[in-house]
């Protein structure tokens, strides 16, 4: 093969190779590499202080290849570092994969609260794990994983999956705030919206402007239990810690009382609404049963409980 031309084109049939071996450099240098890198392409200082924005070194892949590969026995196998943007940037579907023990690690340097990894598309960052128990994004840091929706309808952190979104932390497993809406909102089409368990307290929600928290679910919109405390404690500066809003159930003209659930479950609450515009509670007692040695099942029992006289709000 000829000399490779500058500034021109050169055809290559086979694979061409730039080894880097040890040589002799002086008395005190034998059996030596000189240099950090074994090829080093770089600007020259007058295009470093112009306006010009040039690529060093372009590869292009045919077919399914790739147009850079960087492969290492013991460190990286490609790095990229940039002062003021990102040290590696890769555009494609996707725009960066790696493979390996690690397969995307990003650092941040800088010390001004950059950017380690950053992702920007339709899916921003995509992580998947093949191995049993193994994660497809893992966040390690004083905010492991953090995630920011910029639209109305946009979502911080989407999980999907058995366990969409698993928190595990000394303090708090999963938090969740916001500015005027929900800190949380959690549904579910065919079971309870959450269901939450503590070694004290089951689940604690807290509201500067609006609810702490929002659940939706089809059979329970939230589930809280705790093995030794209060399945759910809640806490209010200026109104009420609970709030039941209450329903508007037929009144059963035969028997005088509101038309409650056949299907009640025993210690569930209701409060319904009155034709005079007061507020009565009911408890369900007992839930559907059948007495023995007959064949009919018997709906739920409700009882009102009886409250105090009433009072106007003095605060």
């Amino acid at each position: 093969m000829a000399d490779l031309e500058l500034e021109g084109y050169n055809n290559s049939k086979s694979t061409t190779y730039l080894v880097g071996r040890k040589g002799d450099h002086g008395p005190d240098v034998l059996e030596h590499f000189d240099g950090a890198n074994i090829i080093e392409v770089k600007p020259n200082p007058d295009l470093l202080n112009g306006n010009f924005h040039h690529n060093a070194i372009y590869a292009l892949g045919a077919g399914d290849g790739t147009g850079v590969l960087g492969t290492s026995e013991t460190g990286v196998g490609v790095k990229g570092t940039s002062s003021k943007y990102a040290g590696l940037l890769g555009t494609g579907r996707p725009g960066v994969r790696g493979e390996g023990s690690i397969g995307v690690q990003g650092v941040d340097v800088s010390g001004a609260n950059g950017t380690g990894v950053q992702g920007e598309g339709y899916i921003g960052v995509e992580g998947t794990s093949k191995a049993s128990g193994g994660q497809g994004v893992r966040g390690e840091g004083p905010i492991a994983i953090y995630g920011k929706g910029t639209g109305n309808q946009s979502e911080g952190v989407h999980g999907l999956g058995k366990t969409g979104v698993f928190g595990e932390g000394i303090r708090t497993g999963v938090r969740a705030k916001a500015e005027t809406g929900p800190g949380m909102n959690s549904w579910s089409t065919n079971a309870a919206g959450g269901i939450f368990e503590g070694g004290t307290i089951g689940i604690k929600c807290k509201g500067n402007s609006e609810s702490g928290g929002d659940f939706e679910g089809r059979t329970a919109g939230i589930t809280c239990k705790s093995s030794e405390g209060s399945g759910g404690v809640f806490e209010a500066d200026a109104r009420g810690q609970i709030q039941l809003v209450p329903s508007q159930a037929p009144f059963s003209i035969d028997y005088g009382v509101p038309e409650l659930p056949s299907n009640g479950r025993a210690g569930e609450l209701i409060a319904i609404t009155h034709e005079d515009g007061n507020c009565a509670l009911y408890l369900c007692i007992r839930p559907p049963y059948r007495p023995q040695h007959s064949h009919i099942v018997l709906p739920a029992s409700w009882a009102q409980i009886q409250l105090g006289d009433a009072f106007p709000g003095l605060g």
